[in-house]
């Protein structure tokens, strides 16, 4: 198990690492201001839709396929695979026609020239979804049968053919070059994953899969839609900031959930089966030691860094993004904003392997009322934390959001309907 996660966690970070070079090379060279601020705010909604749709569909789908034969998990996912590229054609196509009225009220603080340099690539952003709602599915089902190398694999080779491509489009084509980079990943990914499944059939559709997988997902799209319009409230609030605080405030996000998707596909992820089966089988004493073991490690992965980065990270950023088009003054400002959002990270770390403990259980719907139940009290708080302290005063309130959210799936996990059976 051990070699199995230390193998899978250096895969991650490597992925992560491509993602992360992506976005410091890009605010790097064109520094943080009206270009890169338009390029994350364009991406407000193709987040959204991975936040509520994509990432909820990657952890149902594990689940179900799991205690499938081979024969029958590959015909399934070519199944969903059908009706989740439809749906999202679809969804993609009307958002994009719909940009010029939607865009305006998710970035009220830009100018018109602000407006329209998102509109456009709000339109780029979102051709990616369809493929990213692809490559989570494929790597879904073949975390279903265990094998975890590929799935993982295939992120950081298509991340370094996508980051190669923006290190010669950017000089380019600018800020449109970034974005058609960002968008080559997903498509990379989901074209090395689909050989896995095997030769296409056509095969007869399955209603109980589709109702399955519906009955799951509702919960999570229904509860998580309300509580991750957060990812909204942020570039909303934040365009109202000085120019250039959007891109550090994105950047300082970006950099800790870049951090838990390593945690996630290391630590959570491949605890998904093992737990579907200890569930389905009533080991109940075995499903919750291994759920504590590995919340311990996430823990332990979070708060280290964490406290070392607390003293050692501001000279960092000086000496390594200082200069040039990033200033002494934004590499400060990015170190304030990543402490102040370390609850996000211990508490994400934390909640990735509580959360995955609830849904290996087929259980949706606790994770996604904490969630709703927590945003409730979170959100006027985070508006009256971004007008009295700007920025960094929205940072903290995230990290209480986080660290909040993981108290309480804790708990609710320890007193469950299993917890003494």
């Amino acid at each position: 198990m051990i070699r199995n996660t230390v193998t899978l966690g250096a895969i991650a970070a490597l992925n992560v690492a491509m993602g992360f070079a992506f976005i410091v090379y890009t605010v790097a060279a064109l520094g943080p201001g009206r270009l890169t601020d338009a390029f994350f705010a364009g991406m407000v909604i193709p987040q959204l839709i991975s936040a509520i749709g994509v990432a909820s569909l990657g952890n149902v789908v594990t689940p179900i396929l799991a205690n499938q034969s081979e024969e029958i998990g590959r015909a399934h996912a070519w199944q969903l695979s059908a009706v989740v590229a439809g749906v999202c054609v679809a969804l993609s196509l009307l958002l994009a026609l719909l940009a010029p009225l939607w865009v305006p009220l998710t970035v009220p603080g830009f100018d018109a020239a602000g407006v329209g340099l998102t509109v456009e690539l709000a339109r780029i952003h979102l051709f990616a979804t369809v493929f990213t709602a692809e490559a989570t599915l494929l790597v879904a089902a073949q975390n279903a049968r265990h094998r975890f190398l590929w799935a993982e694999l295939s992120g950081p080779v298509a991340g370094a053919l996508s980051f190669a491509l923006l290190i010669w489009a950017l000089p380019r084509w600018g800020v449109h070059g970034v974005a058609w980079a960002w968008v080559v990943k997903p498509v990379i990914q989901a074209a090395l994953l689909l050989p896995q499944l095997g030769r296409y059939r056509a095969e007869r559709s399955e209603p109980a899969l589709l109702s399955t997988l519906w009955l799951r997902l509702k919960p999570l799209l229904l509860g998580s839609t309300y509580y991750k319009l957060d990812i909204v409230v942020d570039r909303v609030l934040v365009s109202l900031a000085p120019l250039g605080n959007l891109t550090l405030l994105y950047l300082a996000q970006q950099t800790y959930s870049s951090a838990a998707t390593v945690l996630s596909r290391g630590v959570a992820n491949p605890a998904m089966p093992v737990l579907a089966n200890l569930a389905r089988d009533g080991r109940w004493e075995d499903y919750r030691c291994y759920v504590r073991r590995r919340m311990w490690v996430a823990l332990a992965l979070t708060a280290a860094p964490l406290a070392i980065f607390s003293v050692a990270g501001e000279p960092a950023l000086m000496n390594s993004l200082a200069g040039g088009r990033f200033s002494a003054q934004d590499a400060s400002m990015l170190w304030l904003l990543l402490m102040a959002l370390g609850g996000q990270w211990i508490g994400g770390g934390v909640g990735a392997v509580t959360t995955v403990a609830y849904y290996a259980r087929g259980d949706t719907l606790t994770p996604t009322r904490l969630g709703v139940i927590t945003f409730t009290f979170y959100l006027p708080l985070k508006v009256w934390a971004f007008f009295a302290w700007g920025t960094v005063g929205l940072a903290v309130t995230t990290s209480l959001f986080f660290l909040a959210n993981a108290v309480l799936q804790v708990l609710l996990l320890n007193r469950g309907p299993h917890a003494h059976t």
